[in-house]
């Protein structure tokens, strides 16, 4: 379904969820979609832009490396013919292999889990949220 090239990121770390009964809730009717390379490479410099300018404005300490997070990604056309794309990071995962098929929302936890909704087709980044801290 994905488009095969090498990832800048340890591929081990990444997963795309493709079971439409994990999406439906972040993009409802939307229709599963999957990315080029063009398109990847695009996701991420919007991607690395945001956490760069968070980064700008927290201390050292809870800046992020996103090289060092698992990343599952979620890529949609929606109604309007757009390419959306739902990208959460998490620094560790308890059940090996869940989140590679299953959407792992964590509460809490700082900067160890965060997520990124982006319009790629507008190149808007919509949602950009760095967990709290208990």
């Amino acid at each position: 379904m994905f488009s095969s090239f090498t990832f800048a990121q340890d591929s081990s770390k990444i997963s795309f969820i493709i079971d439409k009964a994990q999406t439906s809730w972040l993009f409802g009717n939307s229709k599963i979609s999957n990315l080029n390379k063009r398109e990847f490479n695009q996701l991420e410099k919007l991607i690395q832009a945001k956490i760069d300018e968070r980064n700008k404005i927290v201390n050292k300490k809870n800046s992020i490396n996103s090289d060092e997070y698992f990343r599952q990604y979620i890529v949609v056309e929606n109604e309007k013919g757009e390419k959306e794309v739902w990208v959460n990071f998490l620094c560790e995962i308890d059940q090996k292999d869940k989140w590679k098929t299953d959407v792992i929302m964590v509460s809490d936890g700082g900067k160890c889990y965060f997520n990124i909704a982006i319009n790629l087709t507008k190149k808007q980044v919509k949602n950009f949220i760095v967990n709290g801290h208990a």
